[in-house]
């Protein structure tokens, strides 16, 4: 490959990465500042609205929570001591796809109310979401809704599911066993650790079927989820509540100070000086009946009163 070559093929690359992650994922809200970490394992500080343009996988501490848009067609909340990664491809209708895997902990996926026309424009089996974990590989087009709880314990080898919607079908890879949930049902199943990893029935062609049983499903409640997002409610108008305030609190003052002094910037009385550090130059002026700053002196610093970056207001020394 020549130099003009290999210039224009690293440009089409670029081209369709930037294609591929232009604003589909965006960090809605967290709590407690986690942090992701990029697949070259650069640290990226999470903010609200931040648009992510690349791989990255979050592991959150206690008491750490995430909440991100997939595409503007799915909302992803990542709870704490958890741990998830996703992953961007770009498909042959150049159609940006994620892959998100569960490593372990609790997540909760649902499909965000859009109408027709905010669809993304998709080929009828284009699928724009694979949700992954060590129990289940799904991948999700744009008509298949989803409003599930995931949690999976690692050292339980254990994954429950709680669902909202109508029905969602949960499948176990190979396993010859589908459970239909209705709205607000659950179910776990429990899996076998072998060797100190889960346990799997490998069969032809690569089959594996997870080892262990399923439960009862049973009725389930999405008290969390919804007690944090009224929590996250609450907080960000508590947040603007207190900004307002603290603006206001500054108004207020600068109007007091402002009819209290005759000088301002800084503030200072009539004959007070002020001595301010330019240049590692003392500068000294003083307030006159005018309200203005004059009689600006360079002076000595050992015989100045003060003199530093900012400026130091007290009686004259003349």
């Amino acid at each position: 490959m020549n130099k003009t070559t290999f210039v224009v093929f690293s440009i089409l690359i670029f081209l369709i990465q930037s294609q591929v992650f232009a604003k589909s994922i965006e960090i809605l809200d967290m709590i407690a500042d986690p942090v992701a970490v990029s697949f070259e394992n650069t640290q990226i500080k999470l903010t609200k609205n931040l648009e992510m343009n690349q791989n990255f996988k979050i592991q959150t501490n206690e008491n750490q929570f995430v909440k991100i848009k997939i595409n503007d067609v799915y909302i992803l909340n990542i709870y704490n001591n958890s741990e998830l990664q996703i992953v961007s491809s770009l498909s042959v209708d150049n159609i940006t796809m994620y892959s998100v895997q569960l490593k372990a902990g609790q997540m909760y996926l649902r499909t965000v109310n859009t109408d027709n026309s905010n669809k993304i424009k998709a080929v009828k089996n284009d699928y724009l979401l694979q949700v992954e974990s060590d129990f289940f590989d799904w991948q999700l087009n744009q008509d298949h809704k989803i409003d599930l709880l995931v949690n999976y314990s690692i050292s339980s080898a254990n994954i429950y599911f709680c669902n909202r919607t109508e029905s969602f079908e949960v499948s176990l890879f190979n396993h010859e066993k589908v459970q239909k949930l209705k709205s607000l049902h659950g179910v776990t199943f429990q899996g076998l650790r072998e060797n100190n990893k889960l346990a799997f029935d490998i069969l032809l062609k690569g089959r594996k079927i997870p080892k262990g049983l399923w439960q009862e499903p049973k009725q389930c409640s999405l008290t969390e989820v919804e007690n944090l997002e009224k929590k996250l409610a609450t907080s960000e108008m508590q947040n603007s509540k207190s900004a307002k305030f603290i603006l206001q609190k500054k108004i207020d003052l600068k109007k007091f100070n402002d009819a209290k002094y005759l000088c301002h910037n800084p503030y200072g009385q009539i004959n007070e000086c002020s001595w301010i550090l330019s240049d590692k130059k003392c500068y000294r002026t003083r307030c006159d009946a005018e309200g203005k700053w004059s009689d600006h002196q360079q002076v000595l610093i050992v015989t100045a009163k003060s003199c530093t970056s900012s400026a130091i207001v007290a009686k004259c020394d003349y």
